[in-house]
């Protein structure tokens, strides 16, 4: 289930990635913005339902949430145009660079801020539904982890090589929110069983000295995490204007041939065609 959150996750970042090029330009500051936007996005929704989920009912948050992902998906890709043009008025041909650039990060933040927040709760919100015993929770966040960073590469693989280019980029993304119309289905019928299982016991507040510690492994994960992107945005505008150029960066596999190997076989091929 966590699996085909992550590959629907992956399959928006995609047809996001193809779609605000072509308004908000491919410059490094537009494809920046887009990561920051989406990453950035994923760990404040993670953050504002990890604090208030042991309130609410896991599975009927989650449902919630992929309905709200579902609905962003069928809205964004009618949105960009327009939202575009506005901010082409706003910025015309040779107004002042940092305007242009603050200008395309409230446009980017404004289109993908929503989605990316709700696609970020989805993960506290099911850990917290699929985990009922304490001595289990590190296996099943581990394994809830694995799931959907696994659907995520194959998400970016499948959008990339074969969606995207076979499809419009609004047919995709209906695609992508039916099956998120699919999961909250599935979540609501959970929490008609969730009554029935052992919750989770809360715990009582940790003293103020242990919870200053938690700050330092968090700050090695911060430093961590400021790693992984930085190379994400240059790849991504070299190539931003291929279908399949951000599965490559997001899945790792490629597709097809090296082009050095292409460009062997397609010479090896002109050098034996017969000649007029």
């Amino acid at each position: 289930m966590f699996f085909v959150s992550g590959l629907l996750s992956l399959v928006y970042q995609i047809v996001w990635s193809r779609a605000l090029p072509p308004v908000f330009g491919t410059s490094l500051p537009a494809v920046t913005v887009t990561v920051a936007t989406f990453v950035g996005g994923l760990g404040l929704g993670a953050h504002l339902v990890g604090r208030r989920i042991d309130r609410w009912s896991p599975w009927k948050t989650y449902a919630l949430l992929e309905l709200g992902i579902a609905g962003f998906g069928l809205l964004l890709p009618h949105l960009v145009a327009p939202l575009g043009a506005l901010f082409a008025r706003i910025t015309p041909i040779g107004a002042p660079a940092p305007a242009v650039h603050l200008v395309r990060f409230a446009g980017v933040a404004v289109l993908l801020a929503g989605p990316c927040v709700l696609m970020g709760g989805t993960f506290p919100a099911f850990v917290r539904g699929f985990s009922w015993s304490r001595s289990r929770l590190g296996g099943d966040l581990g394994a809830a982890y694995a799931a959907n960073t696994v659907g995520a590469a194959c998400g970016a693989l499948l959008a990339g090589t074969w969606l995207v280019p076979c499809f419009s980029l609004s047919r995709v993304s209906a695609t992508a929110a039916v099956g998120n119309v699919a999961l909250a289905a599935i979540a609501w019928a959970f929490s008609a069983r969730e009554q029935q299982h052992t919750r989770i016991e809360p715990t009582s507040d940790a003293p103020p000295a242990a919870a200053a510690a938690t700050w330092v492994p968090l700050s090695l994960l911060l430093i961590t995490g400021y790693g992984l992107p930085e190379d994400e945005p240059p790849i991504d505008q070299r190539i931003a204007l291929k279908a399949f150029a951000t599965a490559i960066v997001a899945g790792d596999p490629v597709r097809g041939k090296p082009p050095a190997k292409r460009r062997k076989k397609t010479a090896k091929k002109a050098a034996t065609r017969p000649s007029h």
